[in-house]
């Protein structure tokens, strides 16, 4: 799988993952006055699922102005982009808090 991301005519990113998993792109508007939070960004981030791990990846968020043109094209097979971030599921400090409260929800559902 592989998508690139063009901002006004330039590309920004090139996202590719081989194998299976899958790849998303987010355009992310916000306005949070109490927080005197304001922005604009397209992320893309993916997952690959391999039979003994996942693994999370993500590219550079992009900042966007008003009047930007967002394009997302999906591509061929092919190189792309190294990740800016990537993340083994072993590795996460939230997978022991997650088994956990999914097998303690389990357990009081049994009848």
């Amino acid at each position: 799988m592989r998508l690139s991301l063009t901002v006004n005519g330039t590309t920004r990113t090139i996202a590719s993952l081989q194998g299976p998993g899958f790849l998303n792109a987010h355009v992310n508007m916000s306005d949070r006055p109490k927080e005197a939070e304001r922005s604009n960004k397209v992320r893309i981030q993916g997952s690959h699922t391999a039979e003994t791990e996942t693994t999370s990846v993500k590219w550079p968020v992009v900042e966007l102005q008003i009047g930007d043109v967002v394009e997302l094209r999906i591509l061929p097979e092919g190189d792309g982009d190294a990740p800016s971030e990537v993340r083994n599921l072993s590795e996460s400090p939230f997978k022991s808090v997650f088994k956990w409260r999914v097998s303690e929800r389990t357990s009081r559902n049994r009848f």
